[in-house]
């Protein structure tokens, strides 16, 4: 368990967290009308300790493979806030420098 932000990154998983979050927050930033990135980062931030915590039952209970840790967590948001202003951009009819 890493429980201190950025002490051991592999770079391979940093850039996996980050690419495989970005369509959640592609996703829930298209759902929502107002398009707030502070709604995005909660609801991928819970998304992102939720799995942290099964992983870490499954650890304990079953003794699965798995490591618990905060960089983890900070790049699924990370990616999920990419993601949402991924859309953001798309989502604009005319871009703002031809107007």
């Amino acid at each position: 368990m890493n429980l201190t932000p950025f002490r051991s990154v592999h770079l391979p998983s940093f850039w996996l967290n980050i690419s495989m979050t970005v369509p959640l927050g592609f996703f829930l930033a298209s759902r929502t009308r107002s398009h707030r990135l502070l709604r995005v980062a909660a609801a991928a931030f819970a998304v992102s300790v939720s799995i942290e915590l099964l992983q870490l039952v499954l650890a304990v209970t079953l003794g699965a493979d798995r490591a618990t840790d905060i960089d983890d967590v900070l790049t699924n948001t990370g990616g999920a806030v990419l993601g949402a202003l991924l859309c953001r951009v798309i989502s604009r009819k005319e871009p703002r420098w031809l107007s």
